[in-house]
């Protein structure tokens, strides 16, 4: 998922990169700069959510975890 994500990035600078040209005798670096910049916060907020989004369900497994093992009707294993 962070690849599709990023895709956007890096297929828009590459095109810029091919018509760097006209877009210097069209003076439009700062729409093309800004386009960018739109992209990087989209991205970051995609990896920003899917960070929370998986520390959120480790902390739920955890929880879990440590009421199953401090309930006091699991009979302990013996080895």
């Amino acid at each position: 998922m962070e690849s599709n994500s990023r895709s956007p990035i890096f297929s828009g600078f590459g095109e810029l990169l091919e018509g760097i040209v006209t877009v210097r005798a069209f003076s439009a670096e700062q729409r093309f700069l800004d386009d960018l910049h739109g992209k990087i916060d989209v991205t970051t907020k995609v990896d920003l959510r899917l960070t929370l989004d998986h520390a959120m369900i480790l902390m739920s497994v955890a929880t879990d975890v440590v009421q199953f093992l401090d309930d006091e009707s699991v009979a302990p294993v013996e080895l």
